[in-house]
């Protein structure tokens, strides 16, 4: 997973809700940023449960659906043609099924029938390689190019020799199942027969790594949450149904501390809430003045299961300096997991990540840093508990 398809854990993009986007028009623009930075996935936080906002799940939820819709309506939810994300994983699928046909031992045929899979395709005579309802004569020119055989396409059907998928979209989406759903159960190229075309697959992580990424980098979606006012009735209003999970899966929950301080018994709190099996998530712990003083408290909840989220512009010095201190501190100490935009508009607080991500490889190695966008999010939306370095003692 790399860096076009970034998730952006926190945000208020839902217009009128609260104080975050103003109309459906800058909800819309804020989506077209955050598709520009590289975000493939937005979570939809409004405050709630604050004094001041209320925002039930099912309003949430019904907000969440019109914006999809909305942006489905305006075609952000389509790959731009000739964009640099989906170039690039179209690339990395080229690349992969290079490999797939040079290297992987199942697909080696005797040289003088298959001369490298290029020559192969080159010689075959019936010349096809297809895209969706489309033919192309010349299959050299296909292979080296695929973004524009792709795009170029009109029908439902995506051909190789030997294997036809009726719903190329469904291919994409499931490579294994199609391929396993095939009366002949091969895989063919020209010259080459696949004996186990689906052990083939599962052997070849690259490859279906390529195809997943390929699909993610055509992809954008709005999911549900909530920017949860911590409080110590939340336990009893979680058992009633009244607290909005991240992706509405009931397992994780974005809390947010009163900006002065911890409040008394967190710690209580959060350990009952994470004995029903929930995975708390504290939202931009560097600017808690509490945390920021004294962050010991913070620490032992982090230890014992909660996880931290900073909010981009704090790495890149856009609350000040002795913010971004705080943050690049909490940040070294493994204290922090997660960078969300937190975004509130398109001018003050915009939906942008990458800059925050590059600031955070000078501290943690970019390879960490791209995980705090990709990996560790992608898990607590799926409802698991992502597998994280040790926190360090401040």
């Amino acid at each position: 997973m790399g860096p076009e398809l970034m998730i952006d854990l926190h945000t208020h993009i839902l217009y009128g809700l609260d104080d975050g986007a103003r109309s459906l028009e800058e909800s819309i623009e804020m989506c077209r940023m955050a598709y520009q930075d590289g975000v493939r996935t937005v979570v939809a936080t409004p405050h709630t449960l604050d004094g001041l906002y209320r925002n039930d799940r099912a309003t949430i939820l019904a907000r969440v659906h019109e914006l999809n819709e909305t942006l489905v309506e305006c075609g952000i939810l389509k790959a731009r043609p000739g964009g640099g994300d989906t170039q690039s994983a179209y690339g990395n699928l080229q690349s992969a099924i290079s490999d797939l046909f040079s290297v992987h031992s199942e697909l080696r045929t005797p040289n003088s029938e298959l001369q490298g899979s290029q020559s192969a395709i080159e010689n075959q005579s019936a010349k096809e390689f297809r895209n969706p309802g489309m033919k192309f004569s010349d299959s050299q020119s296909a292979i080296r190019n695929p973004k524009s055989a792709i795009e170029n396409q009109s029908a439902k059907e995506f051909r190789n020799p030997g294997m036809k998928f009726s719903d190329s979209q469904s291919a994409i989406r499931n490579p294994k199942s199609a391929i396993k759903n095939q009366s002949a159960k091969e895989f063919r190229n020209p010259g080459m027969k696949f004996s186990d075309s689906q052990s083939t697959i599962e052997g070849f992580p690259s490859f279906q790594s390529a195809i997943c990424n390929l699909q993610s980098a055509m992809s954008f979606q709005v999911l549900p949450g909530a920017d949860v006012s911590f409080s110590s009735d939340i336990v009893r209003l979680f058992e009633k149904g009244e607290v909005t999970t991240l992706n509405d899966k009931g397992r994780c929950i974005m809390f947010e501390f009163p900006s002065q301080g911890i409040p008394y018994r967190a710690e209580e709190i959060l350990f009952q809430l994470m004995a029903k099996g929930i995975i708390p998530i504290i939202s931009h712990p560097e600017r808690n003045l509490e945390i920021a003083r004294r962050p010991e408290r913070y620490y032992e909840m982090i230890r014992r299961g909660c996880l931290g989220q900073v909010t981009a512009m704090s790495l890149t010095g856009g609350f000040g300096s002795g913010i971004k201190r705080i943050a690049e501190k909490l940040l070294a100490n493994r204290l922090i997991h997660i960078i969300s935009s937190d975004a509130h508009s398109v001018d003050g607080r915009p939906p942008v990540l990458s800059p925050a991500v590059r600031a955070a490889g000078k501290i943690l190695g970019m390879e960490e840093a791209w995980r705090m966008v990709t990996e560790y999010p992608q898990a607590l939306l799926e409802g698991r508990r992502p597998s994280l370095p040790d926190p360090v003692s401040p």
